[in-house]
């Protein structure tokens, strides 16, 4: 499926996207929870999301504004609650188990992996794990944007780094990340971005099912998925397989409207960084049973969420967004005569 869309247009909206955004954060709030033994996979299917997106999305925008809107969008909350943590660290017996030195905190917000005292690749915010694989990838994605093909520079450049991880075995954390197989879900990602609306209707039910199949065997136990290549078989191979099967449904006319599901994906960045400030207190005061908990954790986790995300994360965006038009602007006004037609826009189109 080719998803041109031109430099002024708002980018599309897909409504079957924002429900898999939905579940993979939910499945990542019961995990938590200790619901679903590996419900922390939903990463995985974000990370599949997320090569969606930017082959569909971010393929038609210049490098540096491609990178100026990865990161309004990501690192406003994402230091939010990362500052919110430390601060929460100075009040007694509140983070018993939290503690964080200076280094610790600029490495956590310049996306800079580290190996904490655990010997583990975690920033000050565990979720943020995956923030920083997100943020490799789009480093990637943005010198492949200088290329004529920078789906494909990408998808390459990512097969080669995990071949290097298998060969070299690195043991550094950014080369860890660089090299890691997991990287490989957002080449899947970017594969589907142009063949997934080629896919018929009725082909894309049977492959939603299997994906289906596929993640909640996973989630609920029945299958390990392990870690490196074997986690990208069975919890990213299944994830590009719902992917595929929602949109080509979605591109047939053939999916439902489902608001709430729509409302959850828009908070699900929101809901992925914030339902760890709420669950501790949860899992401390309620009742152990978990007809009381699970309602309770979900329900206090979602609601955290729609707060941090109309107060917070949409507006900062919006902020942020009319800075770069307002930065567009003032160069257009100090700009000479126009050459003509050709010229390239400022400010990366």
């Amino acid at each position: 499926m080719n998803l041109p869309h031109l430099p002024n247009q708002k980018p599309p909206r897909y409504e079957s996207i924002q429900a898999l955004r939905a579940g993979a954060a939910l499945l990542v709030v019961l995990f938590h929870l200790g619901v679903l033994p590996n419900g922390h996979t939903g990463v995985d299917l974000f990370f599949v999301i997320s090569g969606f997106i930017m082959g569909a999305i971010g393929v038609n925008e210049r490098p540096a504004r491609f990178v100026y809107r990865r990161v309004i969008r990501i690192a406003p909350l994402y230091w939010l609650v990362t500052l919110a943590m430390c601060v929460m660290f100075f009040v007694p017996g509140l983070m018993r188990n939290f503690d964080f030195t200076a280094e610790q905190l600029i490495k956590s917000l310049l996306f800079i992996p580290y190996f904490n005292e655990a010997g583990e690749l975690y920033p000050l915010v565990v979720p943020g794990w995956t923030l920083n694989f997100e943020m490799f990838f789009y480093l990637v994605f943005a010198a492949a944007l200088f290329t004529p093909w920078p789906r494909r520079a990408t998808m390459a450049a990512l097969v080669v780094l995990t071949g290097l991880g298998v060969m070299l075995t690195p043991t550094r954390p950014f080369a860890l990340i660089a090299t890691s197989p997991l990287i490989l879900e957002f080449a899947g990602g970017l594969l589907l971005s142009r063949r997934a609306g080629a896919i018929p209707a009725r082909l894309g039910f049977a492959l939603a099912a299997i994906g289906v199949v596929g993640l909640a065997a996973m989630v609920i136990g029945l299958v390990t998925p392990g870690e490196g290549l074997r986690r990208v078989l069975v919890a990213g191979l299944p994830s590009m397989l719902l992917l595929a099967g929602v949109l080509s449904i979605e591109a047939a006319g053939r999916w439902p409207k489902l608001a709430a599901a729509v409302f959850l994906g828009n908070i699900s960045y929101s809901l992925y960084l914030t339902h760890g400030l709420v669950l501790p207190l949860v899992e401390k005061f309620a009742p152990s049973s978990p007809m009381v908990l699970i309602p309770l954790g979900v329900g206090t986790s979602v609601a955290l969420a729609s707060i941090v995300y109309l107060f917070f994360e949409e507006p900062s965006i919006t902020f942020f967004r009319k800075m770069e038009k307002r930065i567009l602007n003032s160069r257009a006004r100090r700009a000479p005569d126009l050459p003509g037609p050709g010229s390239p826009p400022v400010f990366g189109g």
